[in-house]
């Protein structure tokens, strides 16, 4: 999990729970502000009754004693919010923020190149030979809806790691060579028809033309539409028109 750090405070964590010192600090560092004088609040009591009560697995606060770098008061995120009430309004919505900061940024990271690293020999350990690879990969990707494995959510590491070593590979197929591939899409292609224009940066872009599809000049066209009866052309024109719900073209043109 990333560093809660509020008002350029870092704040400690110690078995989950945070250090209200810290926050103390954050906020200023007023006596009256003290971790103490918010603890014995009736207030802050029947709130920590009520999380003990709602979750007994949940240790509300805890007293670190000594003189070590850990001593303090710490306590989780519901007494955290509360504390910063207590304070000012303004606090509170800045303390909101850096969880909320923090939350975010925890998705939209992604793993590191060490775990990629990981991840791609737990895949070389499973392939040995490497002709099955694209299909892990690919069954990866679309198992947590990813363009690239890089793309990973870093808390989704662990569940990843997992999800691959467990990936079963008895029926897995085998692409063919790089060669064999090129006369594979040279046969897809052989009967298909295209239209290629260029796009951006001058790209070329292919199209497939459906077997109910024709391209032609506009010369053509002219050509062609001449030689078609006028009533069925209106006819066909307001057929399509109805389906689209627009409108319907009745008569024959002139």
């Amino acid at each position: 999990m990333n560093t809660l750090s509020i008002c350029s405070t870092a704040i400690r964590l110690n078995d989950g729970l945070y250090s209200l010192n810290d926050l103390h600090k954050a906020a200023g560092a007023e006596d009256k502000h003290k971790p103490a004088n918010f603890m014995r609040l009736d207030q802050t009591q029947a709130l920590v009754a009520e999380i003990r009560c709602s979750d007994v697995s949940i240790i509300p606060t805890k007293t670190v004693t000594g003189r070590g770098k850990q001593q303090g008061t710490y306590v989780c995120r519901e007494l955290v919010y509360s504390y910063a009430m207590w304070i000012s309004p303004k606090f509170n919505l800045t303390v909101i923020r850096a969880f909320d900061a923090q939350h975010t940024a925890a998705i939209t990271a992604f793993i590191t190149p060490a775990q990629q690293n990981a991840l791609q020999q737990i895949v070389a350990d499973k392939d040995m030979t490497g002709k099955r690879r694209p299909y892990i990969w690919s069954r990866f990707n679309n198992h947590y809806k990813l363009g690239s494995y890089k793309q990973l959510p870093a808390t989704q590491f662990d569940e990843a790691a997992d999800y691959l070593r467990a990936m079963p590979m008895k029926d897995a197929p085998s692409l063919p060579a790089p060669d064999d591939l090129t006369g594979l899409a040279m046969a897809a292609i052989k009967n298909q028809r295209f239209i290629l224009f260029f796009g951006d940066s001058l790209t070329p872009v292919l199209i497939p033309i459906r077997d109910d599809e024709h391209v032609m000049s506009v010369d053509g066209f002219m050509e062609n539409i001449a030689k078609i009866d006028p009533a069925k052309v209106v006819g066909a024109a307001a057929k399509a028109l109805t389906k689209l719900g627009q409108t319907t073209i009745t008569g024959v043109a002139q």
